[in-house]
């Protein structure tokens, strides 16, 4: 669970602003995911996490909240806040869709191996998915 932008900020003895920017920069370059406001995510991590979201989706038809905030937190230290999250995300991304309370794999928009094509570029033209607008420019500083 990698920490928020202040705590980020405040380990290193950063101004928080500063370290906000950096995060941005870093996202539109594919360096990092910006799941929520604030909390950003290792490409490798996210792709792990998609791993574990196709693998609820095999079991289960579909991944659920719960269920895979008990598989990333399998010690419990975790929260479903974070886990509903990165659902979320992965519904912005177009790698899965919400129905109701499931978050179903888009087999069109996925290879085998987890993320679809496009998240697993490392330098994506006007930003990261996510950050991009409807020209493929980014959004934001």
């Amino acid at each position: 669970n990698p920490p928020r932008v202040r705590y980020a900020a405040q380990e290193v003895g950063l101004e928080e602003g500063a370290v906000r920017q950096l995060c941005r920069r870093l996202a539109r370059a594919g360096e990092l995911y910006p799941i929520a406001r604030d909390h950003y995510f290792m490409p490798e991590a996210v792709a792990e996490l998609a791993d574990i979201v196709r693998e609820l989706a095999e079991e289960d038809g579909a991944a659920r909240a719960a269920p895979f905030r008990d598989r990333i937190y399998p010690d419990g230290s975790g929260g479903r806040k974070v886990a509903i999250q990165i659902l979320e995300f992965f519904d912005r991304v177009g790698y899965t869709r919400r129905v109701h309370d499931d978050h179903i794999i888009r087999h069109e928009a996925t290879s085998r191996t987890g993320l679809p094509d496009r998240l697993r570029k490392r330098s994506f033209p006007g930003g990261a998915p996510g950050l991009q607008n409807r020209e493929g420019l980014s959004s934001g500083p």
